[in-house]
């Protein structure tokens, strides 16, 4: 999930969770205030905190980036290990044009999920100016997650 990033690169993560995909961003070179994580849940919230110093980790809804603060912009990416597929359809435009309001130009939207199809469904990529690429599986998860990389068509 973090391949391509590394130092110097600005990243939102979706969901931290128990910082999973954290310590892959971490261990790429994305640290610091260059390192924004969004988590809701409490005690995921005080274990970031503890675990990544420097790190902003955002309170905060995915269903709402457009209410981070404005300083949170210019992202070279943003990473998800959401649940989408087990989402609306207004959720994924939610996430979607949060996540490209805040992405910088050439900047992409990466996600993985269990299923082998891209969970975010063409009429929504269609309706943002968007296409989904296939970019691998991580077979060292269990069970394999799906990695797909998504961006401006134009």
């Amino acid at each position: 999930m973090a391949r391509g990033l590394g130092a110097g690169q600005t990243v939102l993560e979706l969901g931290g969770g128990t910082g999973t995909l954290t310590r892959g961003l971490a261990r790429a070179g994305v640290t610091g205030e260059r390192l924004n994580v969004i988590e809701m849940n409490p005690d995921f919230i005080q274990s970031l905190r503890a675990r990544f110093p420097g790190a902003r980790i955002h309170d905060h809804s995915a269903f709402e980036i457009d209410t981070l603060p404005d300083d949170v912009r210019d992202l070279d990416a943003v990473i998800s290990g959401l649940p989408l597929v087990n989402m609306s359809g207004d959720n994924h435009r939610a996430i979607m044009r949060g996540s490209f309001a805040r992405l910088k130009p050439g900047g992409y939207y990466r996600q993985f999920t269990y299923k082998p199809r891209c969970p975010i469904s063409q009429d929504v990529l269609d309706a943002f100016g968007l296409k989904a690429t296939y970019e691998g599986m991580a077979l060292r998860n269990i069970p394999p997650a799906f990695v797909y990389r998504i961006e401006r068509t134009a």
